[in-house]
């Protein structure tokens, strides 16, 4: 009799355990996916009160070309409106063009934009697929200054 009851409370305990691990995988698991979503695509979301100097450099001459503050506002909106995260590229041969500009403080900061990827500041983010908005204008730009 007293085996029979030790049977069932080794049974009770051992469900309770099951249970209690279950749920810590199922938390653990839940726990992963808000973490991934946080590594997902967003914006940069860059605000910039006064910039001065914008500048286009042609990835094949090297020239450089000023554009308008107009120009820069729609490269700044486009580039706000682009989805992308941070990611580690293998480095490539040669580059396309580039956008130059310094912020009220004076500092220089510097954008290049592939089809697949941008680079900020010396940071290379991955583009959402389908987001091209910027990369269409500043081929628009490219268009204009170097043709």
């Amino acid at each position: 009799m007293k085996s029979k009851k030790i049977n069932k409370i080794i049974i009770t305990v051992a469900c309770v355990i099951g249970i209690v691990i279950i749920g810590i995988v199922i938390i653990g698991i839940v726990l992963c996916m808000v973490v991934i979503n946080n590594n997902s695509y967003k914006s940069l979301d860059l605000k910039y009160e006064s910039t001065s100097k914008y500048t286009i450099t042609s990835g094949s001459t090297g020239n450089v070309y000023d554009i308008s503050k107009e120009e820069f506002n729609n490269i700044i909106e486009k580039l706000n409106d682009t989805k992308v995260k941070q990611k580690n590229f293998e480095p490539t041969q040669g580059w396309s063009s580039y956008i130059t500009f310094s912020d009220e403080n004076g500092v220089s900061h510097r954008l290049e934009v592939c089809k697949d990827r941008i680079e900020y500041d010396h940071v290379w983010y991955a583009v959402k697929k389908d987001n091209s908005a910027l990369y269409d204008y500043v081929k628009v730009l490219e268009n204009k200054y170097f043709h």
